[in-house]
């Protein structure tokens, strides 16, 4: 339990045994140095293999599974990474092509000394992807909210998932106007612009002003923040035009 799962190879890799009838039955397990490597090197984890969990790397074999079915059985192997708790909801950035971790694999069988062979596989990136180390993660980095004409509004889709329960406030930071509430519009050139407007992100019906910790409670599964954006005014004579904010969303462990 609190892992973040980084592959699920069960979705990907499937068994069989090529006689069928459990007459010549393989034998499989994971040997030592299986380990995350890579970007992932100095990070702690574990893998899931054949109902038993084991910390990386492995310092022993795995748990024996037996193959002796022609029917194809999902690997029951799955990797994850240990939650740094504490940290902010941060990733390590791993690349296309890049190595993640290393899994040694011993087979034998039955018949005719069993044709012993070891196997190493490597786990490969296909995707650049951000991989979240730490004990709380977001649905998304970088969320774009698009509102309709004034005086419309639209949800912010953001959520927050944490590994073990924690408990979670947040605060909004960027540039606003006096009263803090209204965040400064910058879009575009200065005949484009829509003067005297700006934007608000709202929480149960309130306007949230910036630098204010809003209470998430204890976070587990995952939780919505619950934010809607709607335009605010300035205090200037308002102007046609285009109208553009940039909040940050600050997360805060308690």
């Amino acid at each position: 339990p609190y892992q973040n799962l980084i592959v699920d190879l069960s979705r990907h890799l499937k068994c069989w045994n090529s006689y069928g009838g459990w007459q010549d039955v393989d034998h499989i397990n994971l040997e030592p140095g299986t380990g995350l490597s890579g970007p992932l090197f100095n990070f702690s984890g574990s893998v899931y293999w054949y109902g038993n969990t084991y910390s990386l790397p492995l310092n022993s074999a795995t748990k024996v599974l037996h193959i002796g079915d022609l029917t194809p059985m999902p690997m029951p192997m799955m990797l994850y990474l240990t939650p740094i708790n504490n940290s902010p909801a941060g990733g390590v950035l791993i690349r296309s092509g890049e190595t993640i971790a290393t899994i040694n694999m011993y087979k034998i069988a039955d018949w005719d000394g069993g044709n012993p062979k070891y196997f190493t596989w490597e786990i490969v990136s296909k995707y650049d992807v951000t991989m979240p180390i730490s004990g709380c993660d977001v649905s998304s980095r970088n969320v774009n909210v698009n509102l309709p004409p004034y005086p419309g509004e639209a949800p912010v889709n953001l959520n927050i998932h944490c590994a073990q329960p924690q408990n979670i406030s947040f605060y909004l930071s960027g540039q606003t106007t006096n009263d803090d509430t209204t965040f400064i519009n910058l879009a575009g050139s200065a005949g484009e612009v829509s003067k005297g407007m700006g934007v608000q992100l709202m929480r149960n019906g309130y306007v949230i002003p910036a630098n204010k910790a809003i209470s998430l409670g204890r976070v587990n599964s995952s939780t919505s923040l619950g934010l809607k954006a709607r335009y605010g005014m300035t205090g200037e004579r308002v102007t046609a035009g285009k109208v553009k904010s940039i909040i940050d969303v600050n997360f805060i462990y308690e």
